[in-house]
């Protein structure tokens, strides 16, 4: 019941949000931002593609392509004039006389054709569509509700059509042995099979696990173990669990077996639903067939590490943390979150839509000995010819992390990230090309994290705002600036919310003219809120952004995102 007023809250704000950043706006920063992007394009062709060519005999209208051109559906059959091989489809012969002429063409698998062809020495295309040469299988199955692969198509039983060749054709069904075997097809010929299935002896294959160790205190399946094991008769099972002392702490009948696969999910905790400690855990699977007859068991060791912590953070800037502030945490080695996040907004310019909606597909991914790599591609959907886009790659370590009291932790990382950018030169992202260094810091008090990021950026070019800053000299030496990042987050597991802002100064080239600024706008504000959907382990998100220039000039962003945790 919380959960779904929660989902319906934040659905109210991200609408609220949506509804008027997307009629409603004041000053005048959008349409600079948008006459940038705009400026960037100029001079830019956009081709289109051609349209398919119908099928017919006609001429050749295309300047490039003067002679006879051949197109075969499916392409890539041998083309034979006046019984002279000349290549494979499509093809273009140039140096043809004019006349009438034989044309074959020929493709493993279906009917040769041939045709008579009056060429009239200057453009001409010939289209056409090959038969494929076909036989048929006719099968039938005991037990009727088997599954029948024949080569990599799924089929039911009965009289069917395929084309000619070799297939592997095998037939399944829960509690009998496989059947496989090779057929050939051939030309308007039946190949008939009766097959009536043997049944399997019961057995049972190693407990496999899709963790070593698992974290009970991650929300929804972050924090279970998943074991799954194959099956090839009726049965039933049950799993026992064991302490390091050899005591029992754990135990669950399984569902009679129905199927190969079969799995089976740990949260954690004893059967009495109590928190199990720290440790190395045995799982012992008994399983036993249909008629008693036979008993297998199998072991596996699994850890409970309370250390290995798996939050979702967002990766729009590039590095994980909020929208526009990183956090220090970093996910347990080969722990993994793909994200796809966009905000939007729109504007009516002087009686002109326009619109801008930046976008992010990123990787997260521990790698072990406390670093983590981000991985991003960013792109500016607006109404520009072209589309901008930048390209990440982050590496963070954790440095330090100390306890003070309780309830106080203080962390520290360290973050490079090199980072492409094209067609655009503001910060959108607050991420601009170039190499960047930051050294974000976090403050903790349970819940609330308290997030400080000081960054340097060197990059061969500014980033630049119409109006705004002052027109960039031409300079072969990279310029740098610094960010100051900061941030709020309260993370609960299941849902996180934070309010992230980034300010960013001047070229350090300025230094020595009246033109540096220690903050120079616009300035970056975010607000987010990301909660984890019941009994799985994906998040969504609603985020919203503001640039502002000063309290006349800014413009405000919504949208949301979508982000699996593994």
């Amino acid at each position: 019941m919380i959960m779904r007023k929660l989902i319906l809250l934040f659905s109210v704000i991200f609408l609220t949000f949506t509804f008027t950043n997307c009629t409603t706006t004041k000053g005048t920063l959008f349409s600079k931002i948008a006459a940038s992007e705009t400026e960037h394009t100029k001079g830019k062709v956009i081709e289109e593609e051609p349209s398919k060519t119908e099928e017919s005999i006609k001429e050749n209208t295309s300047t490039e392509e003067k002679g006879l051109k051949i197109i075969t559906h499916p392409d890539n059959a041998d083309i034979y004039i006046n019984d002279n091989y000349m290549g494979k489809s499509p093809l273009l012969i140039s140096n043809l006389e004019r006349g009438t002429y034989k044309i074959t063409i020929e493709r493993e698998g279906y009917y040769t054709k041939i045709v008579w062809l009056d060429y009239n020495g200057t453009s001409l295309i010939y289209e056409t569509d090959l038969k494929q040469i076909v036989g048929f299988l006719s099968i039938h199955v005991t037990p009727s509700n088997s599954t029948i692969i024949v080569g990599d198509q799924l089929i039911t039983e009965g009289l069917k059509q395929l084309p000619v060749g070799t297939y592997q054709v095998s037939v399944r069904s829960f509690g009998y042995r496989e059947y496989k075997k090779q057929i050939k097809i051939t030309p308007e010929a039946v190949v008939r099979l009766n097959i009536t299935l043997e049944r399997a002896e019961f057995n049972i294959s190693e407990l496999s696990a899709n963790k070593e160790s698992f974290n009970p205190r991650n929300p929804g399946l972050l924090g279970t173990i998943e074991l799954t094991f194959e099956v090839t008769s009726w049965g039933e099972g049950n799993v026992k669990i064991y302490n390091e002392g050899g005591n029992l702490v754990f135990t669950k009948a399984l569902s009679p077996f129905n199927t190969w696969h079969q799995i089976f999910r740990w949260n954690g905790k004893s059967t009495r639903g109590e928190s199990l400690p720290d440790g190395l855990y045995k799982i012992v699977l008994t399983a036993t067939s249909s008629k008693g007859k036979k008993t297998i068991k199998r072991e596996k060791y699994i850890k409970i590490d309370s250390s290995l912590i798996i939050s979702f953070r967002n990766l729009w800037n590039g590095s994980s943390g909020l929208m526009y502030a990183e956090t220090t945490d970093i996910l347990p080695p080969f722990d993994f979150q793909l994200s796809m996040l966009a905000v939007g907004h729109r504007e009516n310019i002087n009686g002109i839509e326009y619109f801008r909606f930046p976008s992010i597909l990123s990787l997260r991914l521990g790698l072990g000995s406390q670093f983590e790599l981000g991985v991003s591609g960013a792109l500016i959907f607006e109404n520009s010819d072209l589309t901008p886009f930048n390209l990440n790659l982050s590496l963070k370590r954790l440095l330090l992390q100390q306890r003070f009291f309780s309830a106080l932790n203080l962390s520290m990382a360290g973050t490079l990230r090199l980072t492409y950018q094209e067609y655009t030169k503001t910060d959108i992202f607050s991420n601009p090309g170039g190499i960047s260094l930051a050294l974000p810091l976090s403050l903790s008090m349970g819940k609330l994290n308290l997030l400080y990021s000081p960054e340097g950026v060197i990059s061969y070019y500014r980033v630049t705002y119409p109006y705004i800053t002052p027109p960039v000299t031409t300079n072969s030496l990279p310029e740098s600036w610094f960010y100051q990042r900061a941030g709020i987050l309260l993370d609960f597991g299941f849902l996180t919310g934070g309010f992230s802002v980034s300010l960013r100064s001047a070229p350090l080239s300025y230094l020595s003219t009246n033109n540096f600024k220690l903050i120079e706008p616009p300035l970056q504000t975010a607000m987010e809120f990301n909660f984890m959907i019941p009994k799985t382990r994906v998040f969504l998100s609603l985020l919203t952004a503001a640039e502002i220039e000063d309290t006349d000039n800014y413009y405000v962003s919504a949208g949301a995102g979508i982000n699996y945790l593994y």
